[in-house]
């Protein structure tokens, strides 16, 4: 057999020429629907077993008794057959799914559905679903050659050309028009859609549109080899990096009669009914139907991401027979062309042949001239060594016309996969059997299994109408681990672990139809390995019917599956088996999760081990969180729990002492909640039982979590010094807190430990004191457990190390939990960091409320707890205190001996069941590969362009016989109406006949039905306020608005109340309403299905077209608002429902305390009618509009400064400020400045700039563009260029306006800016000017930018992409190398903006890209300003000569604006010098930042994510609290400034401290300390006064 390498040697072929093979490539994904085959592994065993399809035409096609013909062979316009492969319920379409609107799916070829439905399918096939991909250049390439719907689209213009006198002017007249049009009644009208709907291109470009594909998309018509010829031009565009992928594909569907009654013409159809390729009795074939797809990327990139690989494509060859006997004739020479380009493009050996896949027409001479090419293209090269069977798919199938080329390159594919070649159907009689022989060419109707040998090359051909002749080379993928081959489906386990698998469906029907066909798959002979399926099935995106099934074989998935399959057959979901469960996700509400951690007790010999050994996320948490334990104590718990003799009395008596118990307990349950965390579980709420607290602090992200295992472990250790008395210790009783507490009643020296649910208290004593309990207890009938303990905790015996712990605990200090926390100190939340720094203490030493914990937490409406280690400890005790919560979820993270990691599956399985959408890729080893399986189906309707009623085709809502007649409003004329909801596919028009085929219901049955009397209420008012505006030319009879009702019951309030529209917005509802039923009518989705946080572009469907019409209707609704074209700007890119409501609400309601105000609607009258008169419009503006100072935004800021008693702004500052300032008469030790280096003032700088004055003047007094260029702008401009490490640098006047000009200048509308959301207002001011579209991402999260560029990058000709080096608010640097992969990946370009990175990040102060160690040309353009580390004013911006040099002749704020002044670019120039020959200030000013970050978080103090840099702020949490502060700390004598509101939001109101080189250490000390002291007051006070 030939190898596979990826770039294979060259050879010799055909005729002695050298060619040059290129890159293979690999068919990844694929999918099929054929007569008789609903998808691919249908397909492929009727292929194994041979089985044929075909049926008489269906009569939902047309009355085939109209046309047929069968014992007259030369009847004109009949068919002497009616025999076909057709597949089922083509009417049928997911366009809800797809989110394309009702009227565009009716008006769409079917054709073009199918193509989207096999698109979707071998995407997800593929693996695709999930996986980023760059969509940007993948192609989709579709041989389509059939239009059969566009002639039922048109069949009433045709009526109209026969009823007129366009064809046959002596029998036209209004009569025959009458009777032409009533035949057609029951076909749609054209409308926007039906054009576009039937064009062949719209196919492909719809598969792009949906997909959101970039690369070059168009369908093929070559006949017959159509869809090869796509392959042919895919690979091309693949290997020439026009594409990185792929789809390919190829339809057929016969729709109307002309086809079939063409093939009988010309006698190519077969009169037996059966189609037999090169069999002695062929006489011709069948017409078939299908739709095949393959996904298709270089096979080195295949394996590189471990795809799952179907066949190699070596190379393809595509010919024409040029000049022939007829149109339909076939030729030697032209089919030979094309078979040698094909096999000199593989660089192949036709003799290495295997396996022919052919064209097999089933025509005398269509086989013949097969055949007779094959031998001929066998005997150019070495003569064959190997036998090549030759098989053709259309004995099965018929011949599908443009899909004939696929449907034989996926069974090429499948046979290349599975290495067999399935026999064809018997022959009759031998024919051929000289080509055969000449050709070493043999036909089967047995499975042939190479064996070792293997296939050897496989040869696909297609052959068209017009000559043009394709043949693609492929051959068996590379050998692949992950899959094993013929296993088995009951085999044993042979060790492999347990693997999750998640199947999903839209609802219980469409679960349990998958899952049958799973089970199919799964019972096949070949079935695929657990741990590939799980690979398979986590790539897929998870409807909302879900089964979560854990097992190790295949034999306990198939039961699972059945299990399955019954249960959602009685129409039920719920959990089947410890190992089984079905649900339908729930809302978030519901699946609230508690993260519940255990305390001492729950530890178990070799806990979690398996999770150390599986995750390797569970392993490297493990391992870190095992490193400050050795420090503090010396205790190796990982060690502990694995050692040899963990099981033996011994081990199990290490692992109970505290200083082990307890670091454990944390460290393995941290690790658990990292990897939990990896895989995108995120608790809402944490409990902690006893040292479970510390875990649970930690996950809350009130402690770090070193600092919480560290804590366990001094914890341990001091409990464990408490065990001084044998004999003390603790006992569990079977009863409430309250019933043991009157247990307890005179008996000293015992106390209440824990109350953990209503059946278990735990009581804690000396010996003889529990020894009494448990005598009085056995007196009442109340049982008792002693638990092993070292000592009696939560209990007045652990007071001897109480001062001892706490002079320990006063090093952790924790912080405001991020996540709910529930204290079991208080059994109660607990909200603030105080707080839990005071129960640190209290948690050693009072009762642990954990009943109360857990009953708050429901309170909470948690509705998942998930014991966090431990094995099953505490679920019992959760279940009981829930009491009256049923419904509430209870499921243990492990178990308590290992088990494979079964029970974490198990969680995992459950929480994915209730809805969680996780990665759970992550949780099998890297590289395995995936294997195919069935896809699930989708909830479908039907869509034809026959109307379900004939009768009456035009329905139109019918209204209140009070009203005046009116013509039909828009939306009953509207094509895109959401009212039509087709209940039945009538039979074709061309059917003659009422059809006697039961009706095909709907899923859905007319959903919009109930909210309709309160919606026609709203338009009847509103169309009478219409029809008051009178005639055109004529002013409205009425303006008078419309008052909503907002009474219960009132059919307004219940519209309101469906739209989601509160009553705060009431002046809003009509308005929102109005636009709310645009959006429904455009988009064809019912109003009840419309919600504000749809996109409009990527949920309902919208294109282009849809949003134009949108905005034309608004406008026309409310002719006051912007043009359409500024409305365009407003809602370019994809709103969401919610944004054009509030876009449009804020134009035609600008004041919200006016609900009153309502702009005029007018009619609109058709193009014919005269225009009418202009509107008289509402004045928009007061005199309040014409004086800045009447500003209400000036009002309001002048009405806040009032009512602060100390404005911290605009303070004057006397003399140079350093490390202190003088503010009038006091000095003050500034945090407040931006003179990092403290040059501002030195000697040196003072001196240059006096030379540079003295020299060239205060001003250079012009643009540098004409005549203010002095030589000191070139010195400066090349120390910037230098220590940034660039080509060429350019200075501005200002650092603000150097952003916003750059930014306004590179970027216009059609472009992309994205920022980070904590970018400066230079950025974004830049930003608006330059009228591009604008997106954030979340501060640093490039995972989240890379997911906006790849859904939108596509859309837009320049993306740039802004950030900051160091953020001036949070004090963090940004990712730059992460940032510059995603730049590359995405095509975008990078400006970093350096204003506070510049002077104070890396080693020589060059910014942030010296700090990372980049290149710096892979940054477009570094900016900053010279007013910070560089003592001056000015901005600058560094990058290419080439770039620079476009710069400086073009950029707005640089050409017409006066250049730098020599005093500043002096001091620049200066500070620069200085610091690099001074390289001390750095080293100084790093010191300083460092000491005062460790000095601040010592003290409990949030400084947020500050690091490397020499901004940290101070989170405080509120506007008043950072005033509050800040004004202490001047009293104190620091000057700080505070960011309030709206700077950041008001929870991270802050101080933000700029600290310098000339910082002392004890200056640093001291303000700090004092700011967590005023802090504490401040926050105490408004507290108390709360």
């Amino acid at each position: 057999m030939p190898t596979c390498p990826l770039v294979p040697s060259a050879i010799n072929t055909l005729g002695g020429s050298l060619v040059v093979p290129v890159r293979p490539l690999a068919i990844v994904g694929l999918s099929a629907r054929f007569g008789g085959a609903a998808d691919a592994h249908q397909y492929w065993r009727n292929i194994l077993t041979a089985r044929r399809s075909g049926s008489v035409v269906p009569r939902s096609r047309w009355d085939h008794a109209t046309f047929f013909a069968p014992h007259d062979p030369r009847a004109v316009h009949h068919a002497y057959s009616d025999q076909g492969s057709f597949i089922d319920d083509v009417e049928q379409f997911a366009a809800r799914h797809f989110r394309i609107p009702p009227s565009r799916a009716h008006a769409m070829d079917p054709q073009h559905r199918l193509l989207l439905g096999a698109a979707r399918a071998a995407w997800i096939d593929a693996g695709f679903e999930r996986r980023r991909i760059d969509r940007s250049s993948i192609g989709v390439f579709v041989g389509m050659a059939a239009n059969d719907y566009r002639e039922l689209t048109s069949l009433r213009i045709r009526a109209q050309l026969l009823g007129d006198d366009s064809v046959h002017a002596e029998h036209a007249g209004p009569d025959l028009t009458a009777a032409m049009g009533a035949r057609v009644a029951g076909v749609r009208p054209f409308h926007a859609f039906s054009m576009p709907g039937c064009l062949p291109n719209m196919g492909p470009a719809l598969v792009s549109s949906t997909l959101d594909l970039g690369g070059p998309s168009f369908a093929v018509d070559a006949a017959c080899s159509s869809s090869l010829v796509a392959l042919h031009q895919a690979v091309a565009a693949i290997r020439s990096g026009q594409c990185s992928a792929a789809l390919v594909g190829g339809v057929n569907l016969s729709l109307v009669p002309d086809a079939m009654v063409a093939f009988s013409r010309i006698g190519a159809l077969s009169r037996s009914g059966v189609c037999r390729p090169f069999d002695g009795d062929a006489d011709g074939f069948l017409l078939g139907e299908g739709v095949g797809m393959i996904v298709v990327k270089p096979l080195e990139a295949a394996i590189d991401d471990h795809d799952d690989v179907y066949a190699v494509i070596r190379g393809s060859g595509v010919s024409n027979d040029g000049r022939a006997e007829g149109p339909m004739t076939p030729t030697t020479d032209g089919q030979l062309a094309a078979l040698r380009r094909a096999y000199e493009d593989a660089a192949a050996d036709p003799a290495d042949l295997g396996v022919v896949e052919a064209h097999g027409t089933a025509t005398p001479v269509g086989d013949r001239t097969e055949l007779e090419s094959l031998a001929a293209l066998r005997r150019l090269g070495a003569p064959p060594h190997r036998t090549a069977t030759v098989t053709a798919v259309k004995a099965l199938v018929g011949h599908t016309m443009a899909a004939a080329g696929i449907a034989s390159i996926v069974k090429a594919a499948l046979m290349a996969r599975h290495r067999v070649v399935p026999g064809q159907p018997h022959l009759r009689s031998a024919a051929h059997t000289g080509a055969l022989r000449d050709g070493r060419l043999a036909l089967t109707s047995r499975t042939v299994d190479p064996g070792d040998d293997g296939l050897g090359l496989i040869g696909v051909s297609s052959f068209g109408f017009g000559g043009t002749n394709a043949h693609v080379v492929l051959e068996s993928p590379p050998t692949r681990a992950g899959r094993v081959r013929r296993r088995a489906a009951g085999g044993p386990a042979d060790g492999t672990p347990p693997h999750l698998l998640v199947f999903s469906a839209d609802d219980p029907t469409l679960l349990g139809e998958h899952l049958r066909a799973v089970r199919a798959v799964l019972e096949a002979a070949d079935a695929p390995s657990i741990a590939g399926l799980a690979r398979t099935l986590s790539s897929r995106v998870l409807a909302n019917t879900r089964l979560a099934i854990v097992c190790r074989t295949a034999a306990e998935l198939i039961s699972g599956v059945s299990a399955a399959v019954e249960q959602l057959a009685h129409g039920t979901t719920g959990v089947i088996s410890a190992d089984v469960c079905t649900g339908v996700r729930v809302d978030q509400a519901a699946r609230r999760i508690a993260f519940v951690f255990p305390g001492q007790g729950s530890q178990t010999p070799r806990m979690q081990s398996d999770l150390v050994d599986r995750f390797p996320a569970f392993r490297a948490a493990a391992e870190s969180l095992n490193e400050p334990v050795l420090d503090e104590t010396g205790v190796d718990v990982l060690a502990a729990l694995v050692a040899a003799d963990a099981d033996t009395p011994s081990g199990v008596d290490r692992l109970t002492s505290t200083e082990v118990c307890q670091p454990a307990l944390a460290v393995t349950a941290l690790a658990t909640v990292a990897l939990l965390r990896e895989i995108g579980v995120e608790p809402d709420l944490v409990i902690g039982h006893s040292v479970g607290e510390l875990p649970a602090m930690a996950t809350a992200g009130a402690l770090d979590a070193l600092d919480a295992v560290r804590l366990a472990a001094v914890r341990g250790r001091h409990m464990r010094s408490a065990a001084t008395r044998p004999g003390d210790g603790m006992t569990a009783l079977g009863c409430d807190a309250e019933h043991a507490a009157a247990l307890l009643s005179g008996i000293d020296d015992a106390w209440i430990a824990a109350a953990n649910d209503p059946r278990q208290t735990v009581v804690s004593g000396t010996g003889e004191a529990l020894r009494a309990v448990t005598q009085r207890c056995v007196e009442h009938g109340v049982s008792t457990q002693p638990l092993r303990v070292a000592t009696g905790f939560h209990s007045p015996l652990l007071e001897p190390i109480r001062q001892a712990l706490v002079a320990d605990l006063s090093r952790f200090r924790p912080r405001a939990p991020q996540v709910q926390l529930v204290s079991t100190v208080t059994g109660r939340a607990v909200a603030s960091g105080e707080e839990l720094g005071r129960q640190l203490e209290e948690n050693v030493f009072s009762t642990v409320r954990f009943r109360e914990a857990i009953e708050s937490a429901s309170v909470s409406d948690v509705g998942v707890y998930v014991q966090i280690g431990g094995g099953s400890a505490l679920l019992g005790s959760i279940r009981r205190s829930l009491g009256d919560a049923p419904d509430a979820q209870v499921i243990p993270s492990s178990a308590s001996a290992p088990d494979d990691a079964a029970t974490f599956l198990r969680l995992v399985g459950r929480l994915t069941v209730l809805g969680a959408d996780l990665d759970l890729a992550s949780l099998l080893p890297p590289g395995t590969a995936g294997v195919a399986l069935p896809i699930a189906p989708l909830p479908t309707e039907p869509y034809w362009v026959v109307r379900p009623d004939a009768s009456d085709p035009t329905p139109t809502l019918r209204v209140p016989t009070s009203e005046p007649h009116r013509p039909p409003t828009p939306l009953e004329q509207d094509p895109h109406s959401m009212h039509h909801a087709p209940n039945v596919l009538t039979s074709s028009p061309l059917a003659g006949r009422p059809s006697a085929e039961p009706s095909i219901q709907l899923r859905a049955a007319e959903a919009q039905v109930d909210h309709l009397p309160g919606l026609l209420a709203l338009m009847n008012r509103q169309l009478s306020l219409i029809e008051g505006s009178g005639q055109a030319g004529h002013a409205p009879a009425s303006t008078d608005a419309f008052r909503w009702s907002t009474e219960p019951g009132s059919p307004q309030a219940e519209v309101v109340t469906r739209m989601g529209l509160a009553t705060s917005r009431s002046h809003r509802a009509e308005s929102d309403a109005v636009i709310l039923g645009m959006v429904s009518r455009i988009s064809g989705f019912p109003l009840d299905l419309v919600r504000p946080d749809m996109h409009l572009v990527e949920q309902l469907g919208f294109d282009s077209l849809m949003m134009r019409e949108l905005i034309t209707q608004l406008h026309t609704e409310w002719p006051s608002l912007p043009t359409p074209a500024q409305l365009g700007e407003r809602f370019a890119g994809r709103p969401t429902v919610e944004q054009v409501l509030d876009g449009v609400g804020s134009l035609l309601h600008p004041f919200a305390e006016e609900p009153q105000h309502r702009l005029p609607r007018v009619e609109t009258k058709p193009v014919a009618a005269a225009s009418p008169a202009p509107v008289d419009r509402p004045t928009r503006w007061t005199d309040a509009d014409a004086r800045i100072e009447c500003f209400p935004e000036a009002v309001a800021l002048r009405e806040r400064r009032q009512q602060t008693d100390r404005n911290p702004y605009f303070l004057l500052h006397e003399g140079i400020i350093d490390a202190t300032t003088t503010i009038g008469d006091a000095q003050l030790v500034s945090f407040s400045s931006y003179n990092y280096l403290g040059v501002t003032g030195h000697p040196v700088v003072a001196e240059t700039i006096a030379d540079a004055v003295a020299r060239y003047g205060s001003s250079v007094s012009a643009s540098r563009f004409l005549s203010g260029e002095r030589p000191i702008h070139a010195e400066l401009e090349q120390e910037l260029a230098d220590l940034l490490q660039v080509e060429s640098a350019l200075t501005l006047v200002s650092g603000h306006a150097t952003n916003v000009s750059l930014i306004g200048h590179l970027v216009e509308p059609g472009d992309l800016i994205v920022h980070d959301s904590l970018a400066h207002d230079s950025i974004i001011q830049g930003a608006k000017l330059s009228g591009a579209t604008r997106r954030s991402f979340p501060h640093n999260d490039l995972s989240a930018l890379d997911d906006l560029l790849g859904a939108i990058r596509g859309g837009f000709r320049r993306v740039l992409i802004v950030v900051e080096g160091v953020y001036s608010m949070d004090g963090d640097l940004v990712p730059l190398p992460q940032l510059i992969e995603l730049k590359r990946r995405h095509g975008a370009l990078v400006l970093v903006d350096e204003a506070h990175s510049i002077g104070t990040v890396g080693a020589n102060g060059g910014g942030v890209g010296e700090h990372f160690g980049v290149d710096r040309s892979d940054i477009d353009l570094w900016c900053g300003t010279m007013s910070k580390s560089l003592a001056g004013c000015g901005g600058y911006v560094g990058g290419t000569a080439a770039a620079i040099d476009y710069l400086k002749y073009s950029v707005p704020g640089f050409v017409y604006s006066v250049g730098i002044t020599p005093a500043n670019a002096a001091a620049s120039l200066a500070a620069l010098r200085l610091m690099r020959d001074e390289p001390e200030r750095l080293s100084r000013l790093r010191q300083n930042a460092d000491r005062f970050r460790e000095t601040a978080r010592a003290a409990g103090i949030d400084i947020g994510d500050s690091a490397d840099s020499p901004v940290v702020p101070c989170i405080v949490g509120g506007s008043e609290r950072a005033l509050a502060l800040a004004t202490a700390l001047f009293d104190h004598g620091f000057s700080v400034n505070p960011i309030l509101y709206p700077a950041v939001p008001d929870d991270q109101a802050r101080l933000r401290f700029f600290i310098t080189a000339e910082h002392t250490a004890e200056q640093i000390q001291r303000v700090v300390d004092i700011t967590a002291s005023e802090l504490n007051r401040i926050t105490h006070d408004i507290e108390v006064s709360a």
